[in-house]
């Protein structure tokens, strides 16, 4: 699913750093707010939202670069208006994921919390995706041929524990394929 269109808006989104050397997060989005932090060239980050060319980095983004609370994370997209005349930032869909959860971690029929779990995911499994949408990751068709999960049924991993208050934190993180050069940020 490399070069789709951005995920839907509902759930989150991944942005790669296409501008080099880096590109500032800043305080509010506008070009002359303060940096208060960094996105690296190739680096691959989550958004949790996005408007008017702005992406505003996802807490768990926020978290590992240690930005305090009273200060916003907000990335330029496109540099034109900075006289930049390239984007900064391209959409990337993610293929391959990590558990990072302490335990198992459940795939499920379809992208509920209701639906049945059909099979589990060890702790620091990596897996490949067929795509992101709404806060969920779909299994790719080799991963399902792999679990015997027939064509039929859904195969469906929730990304955030925190989804309705269960409190359970990050489930999994996005990561680059298995023999790949570490490009995420940890």
């Amino acid at each position: 699913m490399q070069g789709a269109p951005p995920p839907e808006a509902t759930g989150p989104s991944w942005f790669r750093v296409v501008y080099e050397p880096q590109v500032p997060v800043r305080k509010f989005p506008d070009p002359r707010a303060p940096p208060v932090a960094f996105l690296q060239a190739g680096e691959i980050v989550e958004a949790q939202e996005t408007q008017f060319g702005w992406m505003r980095l996802a807490q768990a983004e926020r978290d590992k670069r240690d930005i305090s609370a009273d200060c916003e994370s907000w990335a330029l997209m496109d540099g034109t208006s900075v006289g930049v005349a390239t984007a900064l930032l391209e959409p990337y869909v993610p293929k391959f994921w990590e558990v990072q959860f302490t335990d198992c971690v459940a795939v499920r029929k379809t992208a509920s919390l209701d639906a049945p779990p059909i099979t589990w995911l060890q702790p620091g499994e990596i897996f490949e995706a067929a795509g992101a949408h709404g806060g969920w990751v779909a299994l790719s068709a080799v991963e399902r041929i792999a679990r015997d999960i027939s064509k039929d049924c859904g195969a469906w991993v929730l990304i955030d524990g925190d989804v309705r208050q269960k409190g359970l934190g990050r489930l999994i993180r996005a990561c680059p394929a298995p023999g790949q050069r570490q490009e995420l940020h940890e």
